[in-house]
């Protein structure tokens, strides 16, 4: 872990603790987030991107294991499998919890995926807890596949900006599958 990368942990990690937005880079977009469990920072974050509210919000978790902390019924024996399918796969379960009310779709479903990106799992890691990744834009806005897409009223909105690989163009966003009870994929979005 280089110097710059510990800094830009050490500094997110505060800002999260203390309930704060943060931009950052992700293995798909440039990511908006925030403490998952923090319902005040995921109210901020919500009226922030201006996202209509009971449309749920993606959580990253560090390792397969965690799901089973936020999804009540789970077929663990599944999980790897659909974990491990080598591009970024948010994964849709039924009857989510622990996590803000405003992380879960108004039916109760959760998304969460598991990234590959060091900078994010080390996150995870360190909070303790999931975190909100969702695209550092404006609701209806395009997708910032680079640093310097994100809108101005993004950055003057958060409360750190990630100073890691902002020259990067980006992936695209992560396929998005919802689980169903027999754990096949029924994929939403490709």
């Amino acid at each position: 872990m280089d110097e710059q990368f510990s800094v830009e942990l050490k500094n997110s990690l505060v800002c999260l603790g203390e309930g704060g937005l943060i931009v950052y880079p992700t293995d798909t977009v440039w990511g908006l987030g925030c403490d998952a469990t923090n319902d005040a920072a995921v109210a901020s974050l919500l009226k922030l991107k201006m996202k209509v509210q009971g449309q749920g919000l993606i959580i990253l978790l560090d390792k397969p294991e965690k799901i089973k902390d936020y999804v009540k019924e789970l077929d663990e024996q599944n999980i790897h499998k659909l974990t491990s399918l080598g591009k970024p796969l948010t994964l849709i379960f039924d009857d989510g919890h622990g996590v803000a009310r405003q992380v879960l779709h108004e039916n109760g479903s959760i998304a969460i995926r598991i990234p590959s990106d060091e900078f994010c799992r080390s996150l995870v890691i360190q909070l303790g807890k999931p975190i909100v990744s969702t695209s550092a834009n404006l609701s209806m806005d395009t997708l910032p596949n680079s640093y310097s897409d994100i809108s101005e009223s993004i950055l003057k909105g958060v409360d750190y900006v990630v100073n890691l690989r902002r020259e990067k163009i980006m992936n695209s966003p992560s396929d998005i599958a919802k689980v169903q009870p027999d754990g096949s994929l029924e994929y939403i979005r490709i």
